[in-house]
């Protein structure tokens, strides 16, 4: 799975939400709760590899003329503190 998908699951899941009739609780309760599982377990598999120093980046050509690209980037929070480049 992508990066990309990590972010958009959320929205998708209001998206569908948002078309359930008025009285279906059960049903929204249940995208909800599958989203979640979801983001969780995408979450779960990235673990090891950013755990063990590695840095996962997906890169999106956005507007290729004027060489703009959608980056998402994950590492590890530890990996912050140590980082020189940030000011």
């Amino acid at each position: 799975m992508s990066l990309a998908v990590l972010i958009l699951l959320p929205f998708v899941g209001s998206l569908v939400a948002a078309f359930l009739p008025a009285n279906a609780r059960n049903a929204a309760s249940t995208v909800a709760g599958a989203v979640a599982v979801l983001g969780l377990l995408q979450v779960a598999l990235l673990f090891p590899d950013i755990v063990a120093g590695g840095v996962l980046r997906q890169k999106i050509a956005w507007l290729p003329d004027l060489g703009l690209d959608f980056v998402i980037r994950v590492d590890h929070p530890m990996n912050l503190a140590t980082r020189t480049d940030l000011a």
